[in-house]
C-alpha cells in the first residue's frame, strides 16, 4: 500500500517510523511525534527550537 501511495499521490513524503503492530501510536508514541515535528518545521508550520 505504501509504495502504489508513493508512486501515485504527488509531494507525498513517508517517513518509516519502524515496526508498529495494528495501532502504531501506542507502539511507536515517540517516532511518530518526531516524524510529525520534523515535517511540521521542513514546512515552516512550527518553529525551530530556541537555542540556549
Amino acid at each position: 500500500m505504501a509504495a502504489w501511495c508513493a508512486e501515485h499521490i504527488a509531494n507525498l513524503e513517508i517517513e518509516r517510523g519502524g515496526p508498529a503492530g495494528h495501532h502504531a501510536p501506542e507502539d511507536r508514541p515517540d517516532a511518530i511525534a518526531a516524524a510529525i515535528t520534523a515535517w511540521a518545521r521542513r514546512h515552516a508550520l512550527l518553529a525551530a527550537p530556541a537555542s540556549r
